[in-house]
Order: structure tokens, then sequence, then C-alpha cells
């Protein structure tokens, strides 16, 4: 059954400030997924006082249709949700995008392969080659996806007898991305179905040197870090720690790349430059910064990739052809610089922000004589790249604020999700925002066309052909 309609704020709630309001709120339903999901609305509307309650009602608003399409994902289900569409939110790593965007010439690779007799014995070896090349591990193994990969990598080592206990920060307790999942899947979940005992060090704030010391005795510990973390500024030192008990260390890198990108303004260094004093195995996707399709990539020393693969050859855990071959294709294209910028997101992290400026100011200078729009602003704005461990992570855009006409701003968000070829935007208390940073400028036309059709009654909707363009 649905989600039950959120109650408007009175009765108990009286008195409090919104903030608190909607603390106490979220604890009287005791429902953890709508908690999460107020954070996150919170988040994106970018407030930490939630006041005026316009902005309360919009957070709940927002929450209660995420949690609702969560617990039944298949009653929210429509031909808009799996048709192709532009993402303007400007967040590329959020659970909503059910599958990464591929190079163009790479995403037609997968019905070759299953269309057609190859001969593809050639391609694992290659693969290897080519990561082992790029990444500077010493061996490698791919995996379905990122869960797989954290419990085999966390399994294996129980299963030896090499460790008795994991060592888990707070701060590194995190959810990771899963197409299969609306919310991800918490990485305490994945270590805890392996079976071995897991210790929780700090708070999920930070995670200082003593809490390492004290938490890492023997060399009978596994040590598991996660990337990108915000306020953890004694990870190296709880590494080195572990080093010093000959403790072993995994990390979990959804940051993990082939190419520096601190001068793009993302924290990110190439993988050949993080193994020195670092994990024993480092656990990445194949998507996010690799721009590859989904899948777990298991790397590191020869001994402890070693102990992961009689794991995942014992219950048949590995990623199937079709996944190596497009991998395989992907790193070789993106294995320069210029390659990697081609990709989707590279394109959109390395695009500078004059060139987005002046999109910005084209559009909004077409968008003048929009009969659907009553003002249209172009600002500067740091916007987050995703949600979960990505939301510390952001980088300056345009954007475009449109204040629609005799309609409310989630109205008129939910008008341009549900077009022929759906506009995703972020909603805010009283106009919408296009982030240009995530809009591919070939569909610039498309949300100009969009946006002209849109009378300004509620009664007619446009109608404008689905694009190329691709779901994330």
């Amino acid at each position: 059954m649905p989600f039950p309609p959120i109650p408007p704020f009175r009765g108990p709630f009286k008195g409090f400030s919104a903030a608190e309001a909607l603390k106490q709120f979220t604890q009287l339903v005791n429902q953890p997924a709508l908690t999460n999901a107020i954070k996150e609305a919170a988040q994106k509307l970018g407030l930490n006082e939630l006041n005026p309650m316009a902005n309360v009602q919009e957070i709940l608003r927002q929450a209660g249709r995420w949690v609702e399409t969560s617990v039944e994902p298949w009653s929210q289900l429509d031909r808009s949700s799996l048709v192709p569409g532009i993402n303007a939110t400007g967040e590329w790593f959020n659970a909503r995008w059910t599958a990464p965007q591929l190079l163009k010439d790479v995403s037609s690779l997968p019905s070759l392969v299953y269309g057609s007799f190859t001969q593809d014995s050639a391609v694992e070896p290659q693969l290897k080659k080519l990561l082992l090349a790029t990444t500077g591990a010493a061996d490698a193994l791919i995996t379905p996806n990122l869960s797989s990969a954290i419990f085999l990598a966390t399994k294996a080592y129980q299963q030896s007898g090499a460790i008795d206990e994991i060592v888990l920060p707070r701060i590194h307790c995190i959810r990771i991305p899963s197409s299969v999942s609306h919310g991800g899947v918490h990485v305490r979940s994945i270590i805890d179905a392996a079976g071995t005992r897991v210790t929780e060090i700090g708070s999920s704030t930070d995670c200082q040197i003593d809490d390492y010391r004290r938490a890492i005795g023997t060399n009978r510990t596994l040590l598991v870090l996660s990337s990108p973390t915000a306020h953890d500024d004694c990870k190296e030192q709880g590494i080195h720690i572990a080093r010093e008990k000959q403790a072993a260390v995994i990390e979990i890198a959804l940051d993990a790349s082939i190419h520096d990108l601190e001068p793009y303004g993302i924290p990110a260094h190439a993988m050949t430059r993080r193994w020195q004093d670092g994990p024993d195995l480092m656990i990445i996707p194949g998507q996010s910064l690799l721009a590859g399709p989904e899948c777990g990539i298991v790397l590191g020393t020869a001994d402890a990739v070693a102990k992961v693969r009689v794991l995942s050859e014992q219950i048949g855990m590995q990623a199937d052809r079709v996944t190596i071959a497009v991998l395989c294709e992907t790193l070789r294209r993106i294995e320069s610089l210029d390659g990697w910028k081609q990709s989707p997101i590279g394109s959109t992290i390395c695009t500078s922000i004059e060139n987005l400026e002046n999109r910005a100011r084209r559009m909004a200078i077409q968008l003048e004589v929009a009969p659907s729009i009553e003002t249209i602003d172009v600002a500067k704005t740091p916007c987050r790249l995703g949600s979960g461990n990505w939301q510390s992570v952001k980088l300056d855009s345009a954007t475009l604020k449109l204040k629609p006409k005799n309609r409310t701003a989630s109205q008129f968000a939910d008008l341009l999700a549900a077009l022929p070829a759906p506009i995703w935007c972020n909603v805010l208390s009283d106009h919408v925002e296009f982030v240009v940073r995530s809009i591919d400028p070939s569909d610039d036309h498309v949300m100009i066309d969009a946006l002209l059709a849109i009378d300004a009654e509620d009664s007619l909707v446009p109608d404008v052909p689905p694009t190329d363009s691709k779901t994330l």
C-alpha cells in the first residue's frame, strides 16, 4: 500500500521550531527510511535551519514520495520511469539513477557481444593487463557488483583464518550504490553476512588516532575504510597504525580514478599513487569515476587477491563476459586523460565554469518568452556530485533558477518529469533549479523547446519528442 500522507505540523508539534519539529516528527513515526529521506531532501534543498514552514512542508513532501517509491517501487512504475531523460540535478552518484552512462561507442558493445558469435577467451587477460597498468595493482579480479566484491574480500580473509576481527570506523560505515536497491546497501550488513566479528570505532563524524590505536591490537585484525569521506583527518594515521601492527587494510574507494583529478576540483589521486603505505586491497566500482559498467573490481597484492579469487571461483561469484568486455573497452578509451574527458562523467567534471555560464546565459535569453516561467535567474552555485559519500564533494556550476507562473515549484518539476523526454531538476521552496554541469550540451535545445512549449495553464502538457539522452 502507498506510504500514508504526511500530516501537517499541529498538535504535539505546536511551539517547536521547524528544525525541532522535524526531529520530533521522525522520532514519533520511528521510520528510519523516512528519517533518511528527510535528511536527503533537506540536503538537496541546501537547508541547515528549516525555516520558513514552507521549506519544511516541501522537504516532507519530497521525503514521503521518495519513501513511497522505495517501499513499493512497482506501484510507481510507468513508462516515464524507463524513458531516457535529461539529468539537470547536477548529481551523478545517486541511487535514483539505475545505471551509469557509458561512452556512446562503448554502449553498443553489449548488443554486439550478445547478438553474435564472438571469441572472447582473450578479453579477460587483456582486461587484467590494462587494470594492472592503469592502477598499479599487482593483481585484479572482477565481480558482478560492489556488494559482491566487499562480501568476497571480507569473507575470504575470515575463511582463510587470517583474521579474528574487522575494525570499521563509523564514519566509513557507508551505504554503497546499487542498481537493485533504491537506498543503496549498507557496508555493515555486507560484512555481517561474511560472519566476522566487527568492532565499530569513533563516531559518525570523526575517528581519532587513539580510536585506531586502541582497536587495532594484533596482526589478526582487518581495518576497513572507505572514500570519499568527509572530516576524517586521521585516516592516513589509521592506516599507518595498521601497518605497524601488521594488520590488513581494505579500502572501498568510490573515488578511484586512473587519473589525478585535483586540477578539476575533485580530491582524487590516480590509483597508481595510492598504494604506497596504503591498503592491501582496494575495492572499486566499475562505474563512478571509471565511467564503465556496473561491477566490483578487487585490486591489490597478489596474496590478498588470491584469497578472494579462490572464494569467488568456489561460489561462482564472477562478472559475466559481457561486463568484462565492456569494462575492457572502456579502459582502453579512458586510459589517456583526453579519452577520459570524452566520457560522460569526465566531460561533466572537466567542463570549465566559463563554458557553463555562457550556456546558461544563452538558455536564459531564449526562455525569456516562455509563457510558463515568471522569472529566470542565472547563478554560479557549488553543486554536489551525489548523495551519501559524495555529498561533501562539490563543483561550481552555472545554474538556471526558474520561478514558474501559475504553478508551484513541485507541480512544475512533476510536469517536467512526466514529459515524453523527462527532465529531472532540483525543487526548492518557490523555484526549480537546473544545474547546467550535468546537462549534455546536445540537450540544451531539447530543454529550451520543452520549456517554451509548456503553457501557463496546468491543463496543457507539451508534446516534445524523446531524445537520445541516456538515463544515468
